[in-house]
């Protein structure tokens, strides 16, 4: 299992990537927190991408879940599978996060339409 799991910020994606895991021994990584982790220990972003790389092809099954679209673009070419929250659990349409590129429903739509693999759209409805 390799799925990678985009979408605004509260839109749904980690508890849908925690129930994918239940109990299973997969690794979680929730990518918006590398740009954090990285700011912390003096890392680069450009370095933090690397070990990022690194982890997704070391590892056999891991779950992806990321609100910036930059840092979703490197995982994609490892996954099987994409999942789009284009909606939040509540049903209000994503929004653009004060205009913010990398978070615009626009980027997210133009990375699931390019994603020739498995992929699946979940909104309010879904």
């Amino acid at each position: 299992m390799k799925v990678l799991i985009i979408g605004n910020i509260g839109s749904g994606k980690k508890a849908m990537a925690e129930q994918l895991i239940g109990r299973e021994n997969i690794a979680l990584l929730p990518l918006d927190e590398l740009t954090n982790s990285c700011e912390q220990t003096g890392n680069t972003l450009e370095e933090g991408l690397n070990m990022l790389r690194n982890v997704l092809e070391d590892h056999t099954d891991w779950v992806v879940e990321c609100a910036n679209s930059d840092l979703a673009e490197v995982a994609l070419p490892y996954c099987e599978e994409l999942r789009y929250i284009s909606q939040g659990v509540t049903g209000n349409p994503s929004n653009d996060n004060a205009g913010e590129e990398i978070y615009s429903s626009k980027r997210y739509r133009e990375l699931f339409e390019s994603f020739a693999g498995l992929k699946t759209e979940y909104n309010g409805d879904t």
